[in-house]
């Protein structure tokens, strides 16, 4: 039956090539069936070349006189002669070729075979990981000074709904002075790795960890524990399983926290987020998922992320700034500004596809302030909005209780930063933009206290009446 509808969707498509391109009745003929094409003729033309290089694809048929009908193992098809597609995974893939002409499609079918020979990865990301493609290594530490560096959920897509960890959270638990050194040497999707325990010498370990090499610092109290390890040199790699990046080391590598024996034995992460300057990775052994979140060693160190003092707010927020959304939390409501992610948290890409994540602030030092809404052309609004919003509530088409996206054109106006003593705030004018759109109170007098700020990140919390929403922003280079 699948097959058939294939079929039948192959057939429109080529009597649709052929109606466009017609001239006359002779030139196409009538349905004989004695001259559709018999998959035997051509099967010797029909050619798959792999360039190993770039994983690229090209299947065809050695002929002008027929169209080939490609049908993929996905269910998709194609009809397109020397066919081209990049296939990023290594392995051994097959495709149904038929072929056809204007009578028809052949009934018989050929399995053409390919292979390849190596997983393809994105250069950035081996660049990001450890710090060039060459003979590089690059040094990493605990994202410590942010708030959700750690902590434990569900599942990959959150990790952090049970338990987050604040910033510092876990000092004097032997996590903070640890080094993860990645390493690569020119070629592949592998290379060296180096995990040091740091001045202290330990470990952190969940306290149902009760095997070997550990169990022999377990006070057995219920309670997490500290062991003595060593310097560990170990390797890791890459892997795809489909559109998911995972970072695989072998077993009994440690990675700086021991939750359960299936992580230390089968130390597999999820890739939830890889730049420059963080990875954010995620160990689920199928009843619990633990997030790790690392920071660049530089950049620890360098202090540019170091909170910064009210009195240089201003100074530092002149450029441009995206949303953080590879952070737990970046964005979220509450019911206070001191909790302004406690009834909802949004985890990281949470609301990719509703127009936020492309959107830019910029601040200039003269006090002007430039919304762009990115390519998508849209601000992210809540369901209310069009009760009130111009143009919005003279088009919305939804239900009354769905947030939507307003198509708006980039803005130009002002902005303030002031304080009240220990607080400060972030404020514009009536009917400003800054992204999200909560409600009427905050579309008309958007004042935003200033909640967290580091030379590279901006958070602050909306203040409008029963409730707070969180926005957290990153410096865009």
């Amino acid at each position: 039956m699948i097959m058939n509808k294939i079929l039948f969707r192959i057939l429109g498509s080529i009597l649709f090539s052929i109606t466009l391109f017609s001239c006359t009745e002779n030139d196409y003929g009538s349905a004989d069936q004695t001259k559709t094409p018999s998959i035997s003729e051509y099967k010797s033309l029909i050619k798959a070349t792999v360039d190993q290089t770039t994983n690229l694809v090209t299947l065809k048929i050695d002929s002008k006189e027929i169209m080939p009908v490609w049908i993929f193992e996905d269910g998709t098809t194609s009809n397109t002669n020397e066919y081209q597609k990049t296939v990023r995974l290594a392995g051994t893939y097959t495709v149904q070729a038929k072929v056809s002409n204007k009578y028809g499609i052949s009934d018989g079918a050929v399995t053409v075979t390919y292979t390849i020979n190596n997983t393809l990865v994105d250069k950035d990301i081996i660049t990001n990981l450890c710090g060039g493609t060459g003979a590089n290594s690059k040094q990493w530490v605990w994202n410590s000074r942010a708030d959700g560096h750690f902590g434990c959920g569900p599942s990959y897509t959150s990790p952090t709904s049970w338990w987050s960890c604040g910033a510092n959270g876990k000092a004097g638990f032997g996590m903070y002075d640890d080094i993860f050194t990645f390493g690569y040497n020119k070629i592949g999707i592998s290379g060296s790795y180096t995990y040091d325990p740091g001045s202290g010498k330990t470990i952190y370990v969940n306290s149902g960890c009760k095997f070997n090499p550990f169990n022999a610092f377990n006070t057995n109290d219920g309670q997490d524990y500290q062991a003595t390890v060593a310097l560990q040199n170990a390797t890791w790699s890459l892997e795809y399983e489909g559109n998911d990046l995972y970072i695989t080391f072998p077993a009994g590598t440690m990675v700086g926290y021991i939750p359960n024996s299936y992580t230390y034995n089968t130390p597999k992460f999820k890739i939830i987020a890889l730049t420059k300057d963080k990875i954010s990775m995620v160990s689920f052994d199928g009843s619990i998922a633990w997030k790790y979140e690392f920071l660049s060693k530089a950049l620890f160190d360098s202090g540019a992320d170091a909170e910064l003092l009210g009195s240089q707010y201003a100074a530092a927020l002149p450029g441009n700034w995206k949303w953080d959304e590879t952070t737990d939390g970046h964005f979220g409501c509450g019911d206070k500004p001191e909790n302004a992610t406690g009834w909802w948290s949004c985890p990281a890409e949470g609301k990719a596809g509703f127009g936020l994540y492309d959107d830019i602030l910029s601040f200039d030092a003269k006090g002007n302030y430039t919304f762009d809404p990115g390519t998508g052309g849209t601000i992210y609004c809540n369901w209310g909005t069009y009760t009130f919003m111009d143009p919005a509530k003279l088009h919305y088409s939804g239900d009354g209780s769905t947030d939507f996206q307003e198509p708006v054109s980039k803005q130009i106006t002002t902005y303030t930063v002031t304080n009240d003593g220990s607080k400060y705030y972030l404020q514009f004018p009536a009917k400003t933009y800054v992204s999200y759109i909560p409600s009427e109170d905050v579309y008309n007098n958007p004042k935003y206290l200033i909640t967290k700020m580091t030379s590279n990140m901006l958070e602050f919390v909306s203040l409008g009446s029963g409730i707070s929403w969180r926005y957290r922003f990153v410096r865009k280079n």
